[in-house]
């Protein structure tokens, strides 16, 4: 078979000005940077990403796009790129789904929201709109928003996409995975290359990892694909937030069931042998991405390598995300009167990601009461609240600002991305 030939395609922020998709009008406008405007028909194999969406518009200059809905609201996704700060000095603020929906009712509904909540719902609104902070979603926040219908899908859904503008918290086991492989890199003494990716960023798919794959298109170079992937990425988040017809979740009863069942063993022991239980179910949680892990870095199996029992139990409890996971569900485990909920699973995999690799984290109520006391045990520094007016003051108290307000570049916070 006769190998493909690769033609290189020049696009320039130098000629364009600005790309729009016009889905109402199935046309396209090209922009030059002179002025000239090309209009053309849209190929009959474009797809449109939503009923919801009626028109893009790419911004060369700015590296934006924004998105136009039929109900008229515009939503300003920054767009991924290899190259640049993307980051800005803006640091990061992870939203449990129940604070998204204050912000949420705060826009549409103020009146239903109370004094103290809706003053700091309206800071974070200034803040995220005016290059403050970034509010990344998770695939916990496309899940939850997806499973609500009617009219409070799309306010909730317009609100998360408008003021998220494209950043993701990326997959929390494909961060664990990379714990797990840089660090039995250096306990097996492996010069391997461990891929680093930014746990907050505007990568495409990252929100997913590898759990849903793009489709091959093999009449793209791997460097326009990328530029293609980057430029509708935005649009699949906002369709997927905004869609009209709710997307129903499964609920993960077996693991909250299974958790259940290793609380009861736990506490049928004596206590000097409760803590190696809880390791042992840490272990076993985690043998799926350990493997995975030691053969992202080339090296046997976990039964076939150099690995003691010592050292598996210290990578499970060491690592930075796996550790705080795993001290979070062995707290739990100890606790007989502890009831595990399906939702559960989302509460604790993705608040510790968040408080691991965030700057600051709005946790619903339990699991973030929980994760302060462990913080605090640990001497790590302290990014978690259970209220919006909690977050606010310290995003207040380290001198957070957003641009027109004159913004330090060089804030207090220390971030805490690797």
């Amino acid at each position: 078979m006769a190998a493909r030939e690769e033609r290189t395609v020049t696009l320039s922020a130098d000629n364009y000005s600005m790309w729009i998709l016009d889905w109402k009008a199935n046309q396209i406008r090209i922009v030059m940077q002179s002025g000239e405007v090309h209009v053309a028909p849209m190929d009959s194999g474009m797809r449109r990403p939503s009923d919801e969406i009626a028109r893009t518009f790419f911004d060369w200059d700015r590296w934006w796009l924004t998105i136009e809905t039929e109900k008229g609201h515009l939503v300003v996704s920054e767009v991924w790129s290899p190259v640049g700060d993307l980051v800005k000095g803006r640091p990061s603020v992870y939203l449990d789904q129940n604070h998204w929906s204050t912000i949420a009712k705060t826009v549409v509904k103020p009146e239903a929201v109370s004094a103290q909540d809706r003053a700091a719902a309206q800071r974070l609104i200034k803040l995220g709109h005016d290059g403050g902070i970034r509010l990344p979603l998770s695939s916990a926040t496309l899940q939850e928003t997806a499973a609500l219908f009617g009219d409070r899908r799309y306010e909730v859904g317009i609100t998360i996409a408008s003021l998220s503008g494209g950043w993701q918290l990326r997959d929390p086991l494909e961060l664990r995975r990379q714990e797990f492989a840089a660090w039995f890199a250096e306990r097996l003494s492996i010069n391997a290359n461990v891929p680093e990716s930014d746990p907050v960023t505007l990568e495409p798919g990252s929100v997913f990892g590898d759990r849903v794959a793009p489709a091959p298109d093999i009449d793209l170079s791997d460097s326009m694909r990328r530029f293609m992937d980057a430029l509708t990425w935005p649009s699949v988040l906002v369709s997927i937030l905004i869609d009209s017809e709710s997307i129903p979740s499964v609920r993960p009863t077996r693991w909250a069931d299974s958790n259940g069942d290793i609380s009861k063993r736990v506490a049928s022991l004596t206590k000097p042998h409760r803590s190696s239980a809880t390791t042992l179910a840490a272990i076993r949680d985690n043998e799926g991405l350990m493997s995975s892990a030691l053969s992202l870095i080339g090296a046997p199996s976990l039964l076939d390598s150099r690995l003691g029992p010592r050292d598996i139990a210290d990578a499970v409890a060491n690592t930075r995300f796996g550790g705080l996971y795993t001290a979070v569900m062995a707290e739990r485990h100890r606790d007989p009167n502890r009831r595990w909920w399906p939702n559960d699973l989302n509460d604790i995999m993705f608040l510790t990601c968040a408080a691991t690799y965030c700057d600051y984290v709005a946790a619903e109520r339990s699991t973030g009461r929980q994760l302060m006391r462990l913080l605090a045990r640990r001497n790590e520094r302290l990014n978690v609240y259970t209220s919006l007016p909690d977050l606010v003051e310290a995003l207040d108290r380290d001198d957070v600002r957003s641009v027109s307000e004159g913004k330090d570049r060089h804030s207090k916070t220390a971030t805490n991305n690797p």
